[in-house]
This record gives structure tokens, C-alpha cells and sequence, in this order.
């Protein structure tokens, strides 16, 4: 699955896809189902059709009451958010209202069903493209608006005799459960190989058995960077000295006290121009592959272990290759890797 994602994450950063994703976010927007209801309730209005007016009154109640359900699990819950500190997570409230609203359109329209709910796991994927909500958010989210929309629609909504379904349908109920499948499976294994190396941001870093802390981008540490680094930066008002990687892969050189087993973190940033991050750091040392690290967006701590068989007293050269190094904003013409903050080494047994 992992070479998998190495495949796939090229293409969902192609500009043309994030193009694609973003449009997609706003269909979960309470403005949109409310224009839809008032759609609804207009043309009813208009050509006296009693079944539409239902369809409408069926679309706000379910988007108020998708909107409260999850808004109150949100505030009981309250799951960090992945990107908004003082933002909750868990479930999607973008989702269970574009999900209530596929919901109760498809009663409406039974032919188009496969064509709303692949519309609203649309939306949900753009929510995890973005890195706005982790998986289960988005299941939830979506389990919220199937459970309140289709139910209010079946009460509200008089049937249609749909006991004959065109092949097309069918075709389209396939496609969708297919995309469905195959999204949540890539996000899953993405959000597990970053969890596996990511530290919680209250963990605390400062650590007194440290053998060794390396400062990018301040002199003392300019003599170790062999290749692949750009210049020292100063980043958050100086409180941050960073040196970005600005080719596939760098290097630098270490000093280890001895020779045993030890425990790597760094503070990193990694650049996404568009789409999700997607990128990961492979890091050898002495031309021995340690770990394969995906990076979260925004500035975090990882850890890894390296065993004491790929390092020795003294000289240490340690390799980072990257997923992809992709052009920085004009007028910058670097390409962009990952940003370095802080590389920490601690003896295992700390």
C-alpha cells in the first residue's frame, strides 16, 4: 500500500486536481442546501407541484437537524481539530449536511441517487484533500446525514413507483462505491504512516539525556550540511532558525559520542504548493535506510528509531530523500522540499 501511495500523491497534487477539490468543499456549505430547498419550494410554487414542495421542506428540516446533531457531538466530543487549534473535529458538519442533502434528493429523484451521494462523498473527500478532518470525522459526518435526511424524506416525500431500476443506475451506484472504497483506503493508510512517527504537540522535546541537537540554520550547524540545503532563514520574528531542503534529497554529517542505539526527532515543514502534503522523508545513515517518515502539514515533531548497527562513534552521514521537491512561489526559484527546524538525537534507553 505504500508504494500505492507514492503513485497516487503525485497526482492528487496536480493543480488541476486541487482546482477540482475546491469547489467540492463548498458543496457542504448550509448557503448551498438552503438555495436547493428554496430552488425546490420556487418551482413547486410555480408549476403546483405538491411532491417538490415536500422535497424542499424535507431538505431544510434535514440540514437543521443534521447541523444540530452534529454540531452538539462536536462540543460533547470535542477531538482536536488537525489544523485548528481551537477548532473540533469529530464529526464533519460539512458532511452530514451534504450528505442529509443527497439524502433527500434522492427520494425526490430515485434515478439520480448514485449521482447525489457521489456528489456528497465528493465533498467529504475535498474535506480530507484539504486535511480539514481525519477519516472517521468524515464517516461520521456522513453517517449523521444519511441517518436524518433519509428518514425525514421518507416521511415528507410521497414515492414514486421505482421498481424498475435502469442499468445506468446500477452502473452508478458501482462507481460510487468504488470511489468510496478506494478514498477512504488511501486517506486510512496516509493518517496511520503519519500517526506512526507523529508527536502529540504537548509532548515535550526538551529532554536532558539529548547525545546530540542540531540547529538548522544557525553558523554552528552550516559546516555539517553536505548538499541538497538551501541558506539560513529566520522564521516567526527570529524565535525560529530554518534551512529548507531544496533538492530530492540532502545530506549532512553527525558526531555520535558511540556507538549504540539511538532515538532521531526533528522539527520539520513540509511544502505543499497544492493538495494534500503527501510528502514523506526517507532517512539513511551511513547509507542504511532507517525510516520512512510522512509528514503532516505545518510544523511537527517525528521520532524514529535508528539501531546502533547503522552508526558508529564519530562521523555520521545521514540522508533525507523526498517524495517530491516542487517550485517555490515566484519570485523564488528554488524547488521545495521540507523545511528543517531542529534534528534531535537521544539514546534509546532515555
Amino acid at each position: 500500500m505504500l508504494d500505492t501511495i507514492d503513485l497516487v500523491c503525485p497526482a492528487l497534487r496536480n493543480p488541476l486536481i486541487a482546482t477540482m477539490m475546491k469547489p467540492m468543499e463548498y458543496l457542504g456549505h448550509g448557503a448551498v442546501g438552503s438555495v436547493i430547498g428554496l430552488g425546490l419550494l420556487a418551482y413547486s410554487y410555480f408549476y403546483k407541484d405538491s411532491r417538490i414542495r415536500q422535497a424542499g421542506v424535507a431538505v431544510f428540516i434535514a440540514l437543521m437537524v443534521a447541523a444540530g446533531i452534529a454540531t452538539s457531538l462536536k462540543h460533547g466530543v470535542q477531538l482536536p481539530h488537525p489544523r485548528l487549534p481551537s477548532a473540533y473535529e469529530l464529526p464533519s458538519g460539512r458532511t452530514s449536511a451534504v450528505f442529509a442533502l443527497a439524502s433527500a434528493l434522492s427520494v425526490t429523484f430515485p434515478a439520480l441517487s448514485p449521482a447525489f451521494y457521489g456528489l456528497a462523498l465528493l465533498a467529504g473527500i475535498a474535506r480530507l484533500y484539504a486535511r480539514e478532518h481525519y477519516i472517521w470525522s468524515i464517516i461520521g459526518g456522513a453517517v449523521i446525514g444519511v441517518a436524518t435526511g433519509l428518514p425525514i424524506a421518507l416521511k415528507l416525500i410521497p414515492r414514486r413507483n421505482t421498481s424498475r431500476q435502469p442499468s445506468m443506475t446500477f452502473l452508478g451506484w458501482a462507481g460510487t462505491c468504488a470511489l468510496g472504497v478506494s478514498a477512504l483506503a488511501f486517506f486510512y493508510t496516509t493518517e496511520n504512516n503519519i500517526a506512526a512517527h507523529l508527536l502529540a504537540d504537548n509532548n515535550d522535546t526538551r529532554n536532558h539525556s539529548v547525545a546530540a541537537n542540531f540547529d538548522f540554520g544557525t553558523v554552528a550547524a552550516r559546516s555539517s550540511l553536505l548538499y541538497g540545503w538551501s541558506g539560513d532563514e529566520s522564521w516567526d520574528r527570529g524565535t525560529r532558525s530554518v534551512v529548507w531542503a531544496d533538492a530530492p534529497a540532502s545530506e549532512l554529517v553527525l558526531n555520535l559520542p558511540k556507538e549504540q542505539d539511538y532515538r532521531f526527532r526533528f522539527d520539520v515543514f513540509p511544502f505543499f504548493p497544492n493538495g494534500p502534503a503527501c510528502q514523506r522523508v526517507q532517512v539513511s545513515v551511513n547509507k542504511m535506510s532507517v525510516a520512512k517518515v510522512w509528514l503532516e502539514p505545518g510544523w511537527h515533531w517525528y521520532e524514529f528509531d535508528v539501531p546502533k548497527t547503522a552508526v558508529h562513534a564519530g562521523k555520521n552521514i545521514v540522508q533525507f530523500d523526498y517524495g517530491y521537491a516542487d517550485q517555490a512561489p515566484e519570485p523564488d526559484e528554488r524547488r521545495l522540499s521540507v523545511a528543517f527546524d531542529i534534528l534531535q538525537l537521544l539514546p534509546k534507553s532515555y
